[in-house]
């Protein structure tokens, strides 16, 4: 597994569990790996299959895979969205099996090949139709601000199942497919254009049901330049040259006009790929299949190849040393030796 990729599996709960268990050890797995509070579980209490995620985290968007072996559900009702704050939207595509999608009264057969839209910061339910046939569905998780469209125009399309085809929402749904069937494949890079690929897709699609073209207003178009910049530092972090000049001539900017877009999230340029930086170093540090790579080689890989000044930021930053973390997450207990590296 890649820093980039988050993986889930139900077969990971211990066996012998009742239903009910089986479910809470499904929702407490889920809500600690992605976040946000809802319900998911098999569509009845005697069932009890296989349930697998595997996610992206590159990007302006999450990309997701789901595959389970009965019958399936997810959910938020008002009170998950009382637990956090989503101000986003999901999109579901069918891979295979069919499932009804239901928000703002509206109901909808999804078949293979066919995409819905929910948001997230309203009730949803997804259910699978038949427990007896294994299915697979594909996502996209998006911010609200990453689409240049109203919420109200968004709102008309909420759960309405949108067909494939030869247009675009036919070549989105084949290009999340082949991506997230393909997850392993790819480079982290690659990954973060495949997400600003498929969220330019989207909003092709989206402008097509709504037959319009979609309204910019300042503030979303910044907040979309923000994410595509963001999308570009991220496939770009191990590049020595990565600068402010660089990244501003990648997306047609000056560098007054890309330190703007910044500081309205109260940071730097500079500092937020820092930032990026040492928590990918931190990722890779806690990887198991990288322990045989030194702290050093870590470092150098992320933009830092002085590995005394390396040990400073990371100490100052997270408040242990790059040895210190790592001998915490593979033996449990700080490092007493490494403790002010």
């Amino acid at each position: 597994m890649t820093p980039s990729l988050i993986r889930f599996s139900s077969d990971t709960l211990p066996r012998g569990l009742s239903a009910q268990q089986w479910r809470e050890g499904l929702l407490h797995q889920l809500h600690s790996t992605f976040g946000h509070a809802f319900e998911v579980g098999p569509s009845s209490d005697l069932v009890r299959g296989r349930i697998g995620m595997t996610v992206s985290v590159l990007g302006p968007a999450r990309l997701g895979r789901v595959e389970a072996s009965a019958g399936y559900s997810a959910s938020r009702t008002r009170t998950h969205l009382r637990l956090d704050d989503a101000d986003s939207y999901r999109v579901f595509a069918a891979i295979s099996g069919e499932f009804l999608i239901s928000q703002d009264g509206r109901t909808s057969r999804l078949s293979p090949g066919g995409f819905a839209v929910l948001d997230y910061s309203r009730p949803y339910e997804a259910r699978q139709i038949s427990a007896d046939v294994a299915y697979r569905h594909a996502v996209i998780h998006l911010p609200r601000s990453a689409l240049p469209f109203r919420p109200k125009d968004v709102e008309k399309l909420s759960a309405a199942a949108i067909p494939g085809g030869q247009d675009a929402g036919g070549l989105l749904v084949a290009t999340l497919d082949r991506v997230t069937r393909d997850f392993g494949k790819y480079q982290a890079a690659t990954l973060g254009r495949a997400s600003a690929a498929l969220v330019d897709l989207l909003t092709a699609a989206l402008s097509e049901q709504l037959e319009e073209p979609p309204e910019w207003s300042p503030e979303s178009r910044n907040r979309a330049v923000l994410l595509r910049v963001r999308a570009f530092i991220e496939q770009h972090l191990g590049d020595a040259d990565l600068s402010t000049t660089t990244i501003a001539a990648a997306h047609h900017l000056s560098e007054r006009q890309l330190q703007r877009l910044f500081a309205e999230q109260q940071i730097t340029v500079h500092g937020f790929i820092r930032q990026r930086r040492l928590e990918r170093c931190r990722a890779d540090l806690a990887e198991p299949a990288l322990r045989h790579q030194s702290v050093s080689a870590i470092g150098a890989r992320w933009g830092f190849p002085d590995s005394a000044h390396f040990s400073r930021l990371f100490h100052r930053t997270f408040g242990e040393t790059p040895t210190g973390s790592r001998h915490l997450v593979v033996h449990g207990q700080p490092d007493g030796a490494h403790a002010q590296e």
